[in-house]
């Protein structure tokens, strides 16, 4: 739950919080919820009135809208089988794509791409509307991107999105809005000969995933020695946004604690380009709590200087009661709200190992998607995709029993839906013509440098 209001129809609203989960919103403030394992299928909905209801039925069908009508004539919270909506159609898949990897993407992700993406998610999705309010504030980069694409600086797939981008400018643009004419300058320059082939802007990509998978420890035997050190712990993604701090695969221990006068000092890095002045980083706490309970025992804002810039080091100092025994607390990071603070009890701190699996499973498959290499393909000696869906099976399989429910039965069933992507994805590899398949424009220009000589995209 994330503070909404339980009226109306809410199926699953305990689905809502978990990492790898994206929210869609609809008219009459519909909403619903996908997993980026499986973004053609949705998870929960809420429809807080008959309007928002009849908004979800014009996705999901007027028989469905039936089914929940005769089961709950006023509204509901359920559980049942027979609320569960069809699967969406391939065009809102890649506007979950795009939610999701905003949200849950640890890899470095082009933030000025990103609303061109969500852009042509909506139009594809059929509400040109939230297109136009994505689109126009970054007009500008889409007229960088139609250079990018006219001097051969993008795979032919991502020059496909950016043509679909300038249909949508057109659609939405004024003839005389500046953008719309700064778009259609940079159009009249006309297609000119590839500087570079299609095989050579993939080959560029998978050198840099490789880059980023080479980052990452093949499993708890390949830790470093600073993950290896007692008193570290991992982040857990339902209260910290993926790519708010460093990530090197989930086995990585983000966050350090040690003895501090009469309590503990907190330490973590973030993420590389991360300002220490963002309203995320602003609100983060560090929790410390019992390990055997996860009764938390004090927390206090994790802190910037002036040398967080250069180092990325953000710290908290949490006073504590009486002698501090680090083997006995857990220590997290979160947000300053009861909703986003960590999982510090023992039965959550088996979901967030398992979520992190996920999460990494689905973004080791994205990047296989940017490289050109189906999922299973790995930089040797590390982590596939295929490696963290097993390690979360395991890890569920180990777990004790009724303490992790009730959301250990999802967490089973998301594990089976990430088997299955890894299974299906080595099997056929992708296909740029599925749009839900097809790589990001914020996706791949993180690891397209030539591109960083258009304004747009200078760091």
């Amino acid at each position: 739950m994330t503070g909404l209001v339980e009226r109306g129809w809410f199926w699953h609203p305990e689905r809502v919080g978990v990492p790898g989960i994206v929210e869609i919103p609809m008219p009459h403030g519909a909403r619903w919820w996908a997993d980026v394992l499986a973004p053609r299928g949705c998870v929960a909905f809420h429809a807080p009135s008959v309007s928002a209801l009849v908004a979800l039925s014009q996705l999901f069908g007027k028989r469905w809208r039936e089914v929940l009508i005769a089961a709950a004539p006023l509204g509901a919270v359920e559980t049942t089988a027979e609320w569960a909506p069809p699967p969406v159609a391939e065009s809102w898949a890649r506007l979950v794509v795009v939610r999701g990897v905003r949200q849950w993407m640890p890899y470095p992700v082009d933030d000025i791409a990103l609303p061109i993406d969500e852009a042509i998610g909506w139009h594809l999705a059929g509400h040109p509307e939230m297109a136009g309010l994505s689109l126009a504030p970054v007009a500008p980069a889409l007229a960088d991107l139609v250079v990018a694409k006219q001097e051969g600086m993008l795979p032919q797939f991502a020059c496909l999105d950016v043509e679909l981008a300038v249909t949508i400018a057109k659609d939405v643009l004024a003839e005389t809005n500046p953008d719309r004419l700064l778009i259609e300058d940079a159009e009249e320059h006309g297609p000119a000969a590839p500087l570079v082939s299609d095989e050579g802007l993939m080959s560029v990509l998978a050198e840099w995933s490789s880059r980023l998978m080479a980052l990452e420890p093949a499993g708890a035997l390949s830790l470093s020695p600073a993950d290896a050190e007692p008193n570290r712990y991992p982040v857990d993604l339902r209260s910290v946004t993926a790519r708010l701090l460093e990530w090197h695969g989930p086995e990585h221990r983000e966050v350090r604690a040690v003895r501090d006068g009469n309590g503990i000092r907190v330490e973590c890095h973030l993420a590389e380009g991360t300002e220490p002045t963002d309203w995320e980083v602003t609100k983060l706490r560090a929790y410390a709590a019992r390990r055997d309970s996860g009764e938390v025992l004090g927390s206090a804002p994790l802190m910037a200087d002036d040398r967080t810039r250069v180092t990325g080091l953000v710290t908290a100092q949490i006073a504590l009661e009486g002698d501090v025994d680090l083997d006995a607390l857990v220590v997290g990071v979160g947000q300053d709200d009861i909703e986003t603070r960590p999982r510090l009890d023992p039965a959550g701190h088996t979901l967030l190992e398992v979520d992190r699996r996920l999460v990494a499973t689905w973004a080791s498959h994205r990047l296989s998607h940017v490289s050109g290499r189906v999922a299973d393909a790995r930089v040797p000696g590390q982590a596939s995709a295929a490696d963290h869906v097993l390690d979360a099976r395991v890890l569920l399989d180990f777990a004790a029993g009724d303490a992790v429910r009730p959301m250990h039965d999802f967490a089973k069933q998301r594990v089976g839906v990430a088997e299955q992507l890894v299974k299906a994805a080595s099997h056929a590899g992708w296909s740029p013509e599925v749009a839900a398949e097809r790589p990001l424009l914020a996706e791949l220009i993180p690891g397209l440098p030539d591109l960083a000589t258009l304004p747009s995209f200078r760091q």
